[in-house]
């Protein structure tokens, strides 16, 4: 049943992006979500602008009682509060992936929990989404740095360096910490913006350059082309979508949840970001050539 509002009032609310596309990979990840988190969790879903009757029916069927944040409603949300934010406002209408960069701040409470809907978690695990003991952003790594912003672009720039290596499939961040002006900022800089599938994720490790931050240990947290031994989850982005076939299997129902680790957070620097650049070149090359 989808209900408007939450009633375990003890649970963490976990916000998700969801669009119609995404419902066959999505049912079973945020099920995966909710079956191995030891730590009570609810789900709240953004629809994308996509979802139908039918989708509504199935998630309610499928996922039990969540809150649902229609696209109607959230844009009336936002034409409110974006009104002295013009670069905001515009990108949001422009960009899917801009949903997840605004309505987060837009609806969050005293922090912002975020989830992919193309997370699979493998394994029981604790402590992901419980408050530390001082507010802190938490995201996922990336494979490399995977951002809009070239490395001579960063090189030229004199604000805040961000973030390196974000990925952002898992989203944890103090709301009071969210920089609305920065994200107007960097918004309002369209040359920053190549690609612009990049930028949301882009913005986010500008935006963690101004709190306290750390990652999620990648020997637990994943992409899914480059998996470790004994991952808790892995993230499915497109590229590696259709590798998730070999994982939806029964879930791991081992006797004790895994705890969560998390390591330090480092700065982008130009030279950083270029390595990257660099790798990334690399691997299209070689890839052209065993392709």
């Amino acid at each position: 049943m989808i209900r408007s509002a939450i009633t375990r009032t003890q649970s963490t609310v976990v916000a998700t992006l969801l669009g119609h596309k995404q419902l066959p990979v999505a049912l079973p990840c945020l099920r995966s979500l909710l079956q191995q988190s030891a730590d009570s969790v609810s789900l709240r879903l953004h629809d994308d602008g996509s979802l139908d009757d039918g989708d509504i029916e199935r998630l309610g069927s499928e996922l039990g009682s969540v809150t649902l944040v229609m696209r109607s409603e959230a844009d009336l949300r936002a034409d409110a509060m974006l009104a002295g934010y013009p670069n905001t406002r515009a990108f949001r209408s422009q960009h899917a992936l801009a949903l997840k960069l605004v309505d987060l701040w837009l609806f969050g409470g005293e922090s912002i929990v975020y989830c992919d809907a193309d997370v699979l978690f493998l394994r029981p695990f604790r402590g992901l989404f419980r408050p530390g003991p001082a507010p802190r952003a938490v995201f996922m790594s990336d494979v490399r740095t995977s951002y809009s912003i070239k490395s001579w672009q960063l090189l030229r720039l004199s604000e805040a360096r961000p973030i390196r290596d974000v990925n952002t499939g898992i989203i944890l961040f103090p709301t009071n910490g969210y920089d609305p002006d920065r994200v107007e900022w960097f918004l309002g800089r369209p040359e920053l913006h190549s690609p612009p599938v990049w930028a949301e994720q882009t913005c986010w490790a500008f935006l963690a350059a101004g709190v306290p931050c750390e990652i999620l240990s990648p020997a637990q947290f994943a992409i899914a082309s480059h998996p470790p031994k004994t991952p808790v989850a892995l993230h499915f982005v497109t590229p590696s979508r259709h590798l998730i076939a070999d994982y939806l299997r029964p879930m791991d129902a081992g006797p004790l949840p895994v705890d969560v680790a998390f390591v330090p957070a480092r700065q982008c620097t130009p030279g950083s970001l270029l390595a990257s650049e660099i790798a990334r070149r690399v691997a299209r090359m070689r890839a052209a050539v065993h392709g």
